[in-house]
């Protein structure tokens, strides 16, 4: 691989690895927005705390914690509707 065709690999990595903190971070910011104001129940806060884990591990990854944070916030929108 030349170094044109590398450069080009790290600048598509780093556009989508920017494009999937955007997008965590906006969920993040919905559930703690809705954490600060309901009782954050037990499976929701299993699974932000596992899609943290994948954001600090050796190998990080986005795309799960990204599937596991917007599961956690129906999970938490849908507890707090049904009570």
């Amino acid at each position: 691989m030349s170094t044109s065709e590398s450069n080009k690999k790290r600048l598509l990595d780093f556009q989508e690895i920017s494009r999937d903190s955007e997008e965590l971070f906006e969920i993040m910011l919905e559930y703690l927005k809705l954490r600060s104001t309901l009782k954050e129940p037990i499976e929701a806060e299993q699974m932000r705390k596992q899609a943290e884990e994948f954001l600090v591990g050796e190998t990080q990854d986005y795309d799960l914690a990204i599937k596991l944070m917007k599961t956690a916030l129906i999970f938490l929108k849908t507890y707090h509707e049904s009570n």
